[in-house]
């Protein structure tokens, strides 16, 4: 370097006098300070205005990828950079105790040059003297500047040194960001092709237009059920209103066949009382003549005429005199009283009867009436009557009334737990569907029974066994049968189609290599499918389901997995099978589990 050259030039001229020597030591130092100071200003500007931080924004991996070039080129220059400095420090380092050695040596020599003049010089002028004096003075003053050039240089070398350390600092951040920056990059780059292998967008898209779609159907549910809600407040109002109606009707039936009873009561004791007084008028007519058992007789029969022929006894004839006292002569007193005490009696008792005859007439009549008025209430109370049988009377199915909490856990795909979840979506039963990820599913093995799923949580108790859930749940939703003959029909069914399940199991989950897979695929599809499928296509004769027009689990349970489990082998198709194809729409096509199936559309 330049720097380096033109101190080592100016050292090797011989100093042939004092003005010479000393303006090429001020030149060599001055070149030396000002090298120093443009370096140090160079350093310290830098310092003063570093670069801006690279703003790292891992949405984009173009920027990204910028960034990391052009902070590749700042790392690439700083580097540079710093060898020039530390090329720069060591050739000062070397160049400082040459000058050191320069400068001595010129003193030395300037010295012997003193000493050899003061012993051979004879002795000198006044202006001799005096001129070595000012020499002398010169040579001190630049000896003491060449000294505070020195420390200069000195402190200009630990500020370098400081400048360089922060160099290396500034260059290690700038590294770690650089790998930072590399480690987004990456990160930003696998996620990227993530996205990309598992369609994460089209999902997205599908969803969103899912969520339209089930916000709609939400609409639509939401209407149905406030129309429906609708329909039956007003359904209960009316239905309030017959039994109203019917409430009074048997009250009024209460109160006419306790008036027929009265009735009853009052012939009975007529009956008596006549019998007793025809007795006691037989026995005396025949010891009294011209007697008052005359008009005794009279007055009896002219009651008992009126109350037969009009049903009505005149209350002022008991209010009268006794006329047996008045036409009667004394010694027959005695039996006039006695056939006017019996008489009264007679005619009490049959006022009486004839106010409670009249009773019930009236309530028949206004029963009429009011039948003859409104002939739809005669229809209500009909069909009152009919629907009070077929609920209370009449045989019913046994139906198992669904308890306040069910819970169903399984994994988020189809599986072993679809076959109830459609069961209980079909049969319309509320249940919580918790669908668990592998992390959850980790989390609460150790509580679940024999530590696998799917499980069935029925009022806090735990239940497992998948089949034996889907059983419960048909027998919840009355999709399992009640006669024993069917119950082996569809218990049939279901084992036939867990065999093919379990085989197709194994081949999915146990056969690891690929060449025994397809093997056993083969097997299966020309097999084991056709000969289930053909044996099930015949069970099907007087209707779309294996029980005719009425839907089981056994339906459910074919639909899940021809739809779910052989419905993803490319070599499988129901056209072979028409009646199963069919049975397959009809339950495909049932509002409860459509409605299931458009919320859980995978």
């Amino acid at each position: 370097m330049r720097s380096s050259s033109s101190p080592s030039s100016a050292m090797a001229r011989p100093l042939s006098s004092n003005s010479t020597s000393m303006t090429s030591k001020e030149y060599l130092f001055g070149y030396i300070k000002q090298h120093f100071d443009q370096e140090t200003e160079n350093c310290r500007e830098r310092d003063r205005n570093p670069a801006p931080d690279v703003q790292v924004n891992p949405g984009d991996a173009i920027q990204l990828q910028d960034q990391l070039r052009r902070l590749k080129r700042r790392c690439a220059k700083l580097e540079r950079k710093l060898e020039e400095k530390e090329a720069d420090k060591e050739q000062q380092q070397l160049d400082f105790p040459l000058l050191m050695h320069e400068t001595m040596r010129s003193l030395r020599s300037l010295e012997n040059n003193q000493s050899d003049r003061a012993a051979s010089a004879s002795p000198l002028s006044h202006s001799v003297i005096s001129s070595m004096a000012h020499e002398k003075i010169d040579v001190d003053a630049r000896i003491h500047e060449y000294e505070q050039q020195i420390a200069e240089l000195y402190e200009e070398n630990q500020q370098e040194k400081l400048n360089n350390e922060m160099l290396n600092e500034c260059l290690r951040e700038q590294k770690h960001a650089k790998a930072k920056l590399m480690k987004a990059c990456k990160h930003v780059k696998q996620e990227l092709q993530a996205v990309k292998d598992s369609g994460l967008s089209q999902m997205l898209v599908d969803m969103e237009a899912r969520c339209d779609a089930l916000e709609k159907e939400k609409a639509r549910i939401t209407e149905a059920l406030l129309a429906e809600r609708s329909l039956r407040a007003g359904q209960e109002l009316q239905q309030q209103t017959t039994a109203k109606q019917l409430e009074e009707l048997i009250l009024e039936s209460t109160k006419w066949e306790e008036a027929q009873r009265e009735l009853q009561r009052l012939q009975t004791e007529n009956d008596f009382l006549r019998e007793q007084l025809a007795f006691r008028h037989e026995g005396r007519v025949h010891g009294v003549e011209n007697s008052s058992c005359g008009a005794q007789e009279t007055y009896e029969n002219l009651l008992i005429q009126v109350y037969e022929e009009t049903s009505i006894v005149d209350i002022n004839l008991l209010d009268e005199d006794d006329p047996f006292h008045k036409v009667l002569p004394g010694d027959d007193t005695l039996v006039a009283h006695s056939c006017g005490e019996f008489a009264m009696q007679l005619s009490g008792s049959v006022l009486e009867a004839t106010r409670f005859d009249r009773a019930p007439s009236k309530i028949l009549h206004h029963f009429k009436k009011r039948l003859d008025m409104n002939q739809f209430t005669l229809v209500a109370v009909t069909a009152v009557l009919v629907a009070l049988y077929h609920n209370y009377f009449a045989p019913q199915p046994a139906v198992w009334v669904a308890p306040s909490q069910l819970k169903l856990t399984y994994f988020a795909g189809p599986g072993r737990a679809e076959l109830s979840r459609l069961i209980l979506s079909a049969g319309n039963v509320a249940f919580e569907d918790q669908r668990l990820d592998r992390d959850a599913f980790l989390a609460i093995k150790p509580t679940l029974p024999l530590g696998q799923v799917p499980v069935l949580e029925v009022d806090g108790t735990t239940y497992s066994q998948s089949m034996a859930i889907a059983r419960y749940a048909a027998k919840l939703t009355g999709l399992y049968p009640q006669d024993p003959l069917e119950c082996l029909r569809v218990d049939m069914v279901s084992e036939s189609l867990v065999d093919v399940k379990t085989l197709i199991s194994e081949i999915a989950y146990r056969t690891p290599d690929e060449a025994a897979k397809t093997e056993k695929t083969k097997k299966l599809l020309e097999e084991s499918v056709p000969k289930t499928y053909k044996l099930l296509e015949e069970f099907i004769q007087k209707g779309p389901f294996f029980l005719g027009d009425k839907m089981t689990y056994g339906d459910l349970q074919l639909y899940d997995l021809t739809k779910n489990g052989l419905g993803n082998f490319a070599g499988f198709s129901l056209s072979k099978y028409p009646k199963l194809t069919t049975l397959v729409s009809k339950v495909e096509s049932n509002p409860n589990v459509a409605a299931y199936l458009v919320k859980h559309q995978q």
